[in-house]
């Protein structure tokens, strides 16, 4: 028997005392105009609050709430509850603190839908959840992405679900609140809570059916249905003896053709409802976990790995989500990441669409340009740099305009140093300069292993890496060997490289293997990085590093990670080897970089490794 669970609910808001305020709080339920609607979203349930060093009109940010929970949340084509939450509650928390740009505008909100009898929640910023169930009180257990957290499950008949601010839980924890009467009058400014009680609303047998998105499978399925008719007819005619020539005038050897054209088309039909088949009978979806309750996926393979994590300079993390380009797009596929100065910068090749937010505040925001194609995304003089259908661009992030582009259509991976740029085409190295406008090339350097590159980057010396888990390394346009330290699994054939002039050492992204390695110039392992849970980075693309070196960001799938790095023990080993890079650096001869300063420096001629 399937369940439908309804709410007896209590809000619990506190007394507002004149038009405006400072800070406040307030719980809501938002009901669904039908009972279709309700089937198809659910119910929803938030608490909030704000607070802002200036006069706030709560009626305003009331309404400014409620109507676009309403609005966003029941409108959306979205079939995934949590995903609708989450960018609904992005645009509340824009719209509420940007209203007046010269305050300092703060907001929490904890949300939750009730769909079925499975219970949805999201919270950004501050809230407390909790799940009352037979008597125990604990915490809702969530899944933190950045500033959002996020979890769902089966709630059962006369469990209690209590949403509330912080500021509430502090003062009134469960057990002090289930067990006493609380006034509202006695309810600080930002002191709200919301408490359900789940009770049966209706029980579907069996037999019924409520439509979860299926329809277009329904539709697939109808083909295969038709086939097994026509040929459920066809058998039964021959078992009858009923398919007979229409016209006394037809032979035997027609009559036979028919027969054996129709045993031939036989097998093919059977491939094609069988294949069809698949599609009418949807996979089972995996049993909801009860709400708050975790699932251990570790595999045996993965414990086995971690066995030996400090002989292989392995760090195990629950690395943070920043934030989940979903969220404002559901249908971008980003595919690269870049840090440029404060900004963290993502691309999606396909569409060309171009995200940019402060690494301080997930707050991403789309472009007005578009640039299909995009790749190779770069910094390049606190600007980014890519190649797209179209060629190269210099993209100013403070304006977002393109203060400089260059025509080629046969780029693919690119990247700069100082005023240069240079490209790999076919099995060269090819370098670029600019003159009135336009580029001009010189082949830089030619190696058959090129055709194979997977990534390009550059810092005084060339690295590229191949399809062959191969990391090669070019210096003054001549082969220079980086022999690095053999890993205990190799790395995998995907492998992407981040380098830059500014950083200490070499990141290298490996998808295959699920972790982040990092190399220092001359190849020793210094760390890697992997996951607690082996399914976190299940598609990792790209990586990217803060300029002080301070943070690594991983792009799996669409969500952006971010890796806090041990500067003080990287600041250690980097002191250890800095004599003799320095004594290197001096040395005179022609082709080596002679001074780390470009101030004097001729571009072109001591350009470090990239001299012709």
């Amino acid at each position: 028997m399937k369940r439908k669970l309804t709410a007896k609910i209590q809000k619990l808001n506190p007394t507002h005392q004149g038009t405006t305020t400072k800070a406040f709080a307030q719980s809501l339920v938002i009901e669904p105009e039908t009972r279709k609607l309700a089937l198809q979203k659910g119910t929803i349930y938030a608490v909030y609050d704000i607070s802002s060093d200036l006069e706030l009109e709560h009626s305003v940010i009331s309404k400014i709430v409620h109507d676009i929970l309403r609005d966003l949340y029941f409108q959306s084509e979205n079939i995934s509850p949590t995903q609708t939450l989450e960018k609904t509650i992005l645009e509340i928390r824009n719209k509420v603190t940007q209203m007046d740009e010269t305050s300092k505008t703060r907001f929490n909100i904890v949300a939750a839908v009730l769909w079925g009898n499975v219970l949805y929640s999201v919270q950004f910023g501050s809230g407390k959840s909790y799940l009352v169930q037979e008597g125990e009180i604990r915490p809702i257990s969530t899944i933190s992405e950045g500033n959002f957290a996020a979890a769902s499950g089966v709630v059962n008949d006369d469990d209690v679900v209590i949403l509330s601010t912080e500021s509430f839980d502090n003062e009134f924890p469960p057990k002090k609140l289930l067990s006493s009467s609380i006034p509202e009058n006695n309810l600080a400014a930002q002191q709200a809570a919301i408490l359900m009680k789940f009770i049966v609303d209706t029980e579907f047998s069996e037999n019924e059916i409520v439509d979860f998105g299926l329809e277009e499978t329904k539709r697939k399925g109808n083909l295969s249905q038709k086939i097994k008719n026509l040929f459920k007819k066809l058998t039964n005619a021959i078992k009858k003896g009923r398919l007979q020539a229409k016209s006394t005038n037809m032979s035997n050897r027609k009559l036979i053709i028919i027969i054996g054209l129709t045993v031939l088309l036989i097998p093919i039909a059977v491939l094609i409802v069988k294949k069809s088949k698949k599609t009418e009978e949807p996979t089972e979806p995996a049993q909801e976990q009860l709400l708050g309750m975790d699932i251990k996926r570790e595999t045996n393979t993965w414990e086995e790995e971690k066995k030996n994590d400090e002989k292989n300079k392995v760090v195990r993390i629950s690395p943070e989500a920043f934030f989940d380009i979903k969220i404002i797009d559901d249908t971008t596929d980003p595919t690269e990441i870049e840090v440029v100065d404060e900004k963290i910068i993502v691309a999606a090749k396909d569409s060309g669409k171009i995200f940019i937010s402060e690494m301080e505040t997930p707050n991403f925001e789309k472009t007005n340009l578009e640039f299909p194609g995009v790749e190779s995304l770069n910094s390049s003089k606190s600007a980014l740099s890519f190649n797209d259908n179209e060629g190269f661009k210099y993209f100013n992030i403070e304006t977002a305009e393109v203060d400089e582009s260059y025509e080629d259509p046969d780029l693919t991976l690119t990247d700069t140093y100082m005023d240069f740029i240079y490209a790999i085409k076919g099995n060269q190295i090819i370098k670029f300069t600019k003159e009135n406008g336009y580029l001009s090339n010189t082949v830089w350097s030619d190696d058959e292993r090129f055709s194979n590159a997977v990534s390009l980057s550059i810092a005084y010396s060339i690295f590229v890496t191949t399809k062959d888990s191969s990391i090669l390394k070019y210096t003054a346009g001549e082969f220079d060997p980086f022999e690095h330290t053999k890993l205990e699994i190799p790395l995998g054939p995907r492998i992407k490289i981040f380098s830059d002039t500014l950083l200490n050492d070499i990141y290298i992204l490996d998808p295959d293997n699920k972790r982040v390695v990092i190399f220092n110039d001359s190849g020793e392992l210094i760390k890697q990085y992997k996951t607690e849970k082996e399914e976190t980075w299940n598609n990792m693309k790209d990586i990217s590093v803060s300029d002080d070196e301070k943070y690594i960001y991983v792009l799996n799938d669409t969500k952006i990670y971010v890796i806090g790095l041990d500067v003080e023990e990287f600041e250690e080993e980097a002191e250890t080897e800095e004599s003799p890079q320095v004594e290197e650096s001096v040395d005179t001869t022609e082709n080596t970089y002679t001074n780390t300063s470009t101030d004097n420096v001729e571009v072109g001629d001591t350009s470090a490794g990239i001299t012709e």
